[in-house]
């Protein structure tokens, strides 16, 4: 083997011990909180995991979220995926570059050719381009956006969990700032549905629709939760947001969590309840993800963030195809993909 190679292993495998530490970390974090507030749980319990996570995914590193899952529920289930095990293992073998497209806003309309992505104009290298793909000049830019909307937003391309993303109205925004910005993609606010007003109306409520496809090409949803800001946010933060599960009715869980994954049965803010609720068009929601998730079968799970305006209409404010979050839906409605054959994935 020759320097290069052996140069490429080590840094491979420092990569690889680093994240593994990193996901241990945060799912030993997890495990503390849910037993702050549930109590310690049943040591049989966590031998069950690790055997299960040795038995099944070929490693006991695979087990600490296994714990996680198990603590929360206070049970353990076998099927479950373990979010180290997903993001390692899975997402590779079902994902791989196809599924990174998702981190290029650009090709959204090119790959699944619908209204329903509020996008108005993308930057992609120092090039200003609509939907349609006229090339604007960048002094009429804030024009074009500003044409109909009183506000904006700018969302970097390979922007996660909140990160990269601006918000503009027609005051803040001129030549240099334009100059600033990265390759991504300006929307427009969508006037959100009074259910979701009703909770906090400083930033739109997401309802997180993760789907699937098998080996013909046929989707399915495995599980739904929505997503709400804070009072003063602009927008839902990954540090700051509530997830509240849904059921494959649209009807809101009794208890909804912080990032801390503390319960709470109303929202801080509105002091709102969540249970005996029902999201608005949530079939709507639910057969658009399928439909363009069938339009595109060559990723096989993909997490759609979903937003319904006054209207009841649907718009899909971002979808990912490359490391979308799985650990909440196992933990509060998982196992949620028993049928996809993941825990095999390793040993191919």
């Amino acid at each position: 083997m020759n320097t290069s190679s052996l140069l490429k292993n080590g840094i491979s495998y420092i990569t690889a011990k680093r994240y593994e530490f990193i996901h241990a970390a945060q799912a030993k974090k997890s495990l503390r909180l849910i037993e702050q507030t549930k109590g310690r749980t049943d040591p049989k319990l966590f031998k069950m995991c690790r055997d299960y996570s040795i038995d099944v995914f070929g490693n006991s590193k695979y087990a600490p979220w296994l714990k996680v899952y198990t603590a929360f529920n206070r049970n353990f289930k076998e099927g479950w995926i373990p979010d180290n095990y997903y993001r390692t293992i899975v997402i590779p073998k079902i994902q791989g570059d196809f599924g990174k497209i998702s981190n290029l806003k650009f090709f959204t309309n090119t790959f699944f050719n619908t209204q329903n992505f509020p996008d108005l104009v993308y930057h992609i290298n120092g090039k200003w381009l609509t939907v349609e793909g006229e090339i604007l000049p960048i002094e009429k830019v804030a024009r074009y956006l500003f044409n109909s909307n009183t506000k904006v937003l700018f969302k970097q391309d390979n922007s996660m969990q909140g990160l990269g993303i601006q918000v503009f109205e027609k005051e803040t925004i001129n030549h240099t700032t334009l100059m600033g910005l990265g390759n991504g993609v300006f929307q427009y606010f969508i006037e959100q549905h009074p259910f979701f007003s009703e909770y906090v109306e400083d930033s739109v409520a997401t309802l997180r629709i993760t789907t699937t496809v098998n080996s013909l090409g046929k989707p399915k949803v495995n599980d739904a939760y929505l997503r709400f800001g804070m009072k003063g946010e602009s927008f839902v933060a990954a540090g700051s947001q509530l997830k509240v599960s849904v059921n494959s009715i649209g009807e809101l869980s009794d208890l909804g969590y912080l990032n801390g994954w503390q319960a709470v049965k109303e929202h801080p803010n509105s002091k709102l309840d969540f249970g005996g609720k029902t999201v608005p068009t949530f079939n709507k929601a639910t057969d658009l993800c399928m439909q363009l998730h069938q339009s595109y079968p060559q990723i096989d799970c993909i997490g759609w963030d979903v937003g319904i305006d006054k209207n009841n209409e649907v718009k899909i404010l971002e979808w990912n195809g490359y490391h979308n979050d799985i650990k909440f839906s196992e933990a509060t409605n998982g196992p949620c993909f028993i049928e996809q054959g993941w825990e095999k994935l390793w040993k191919a």
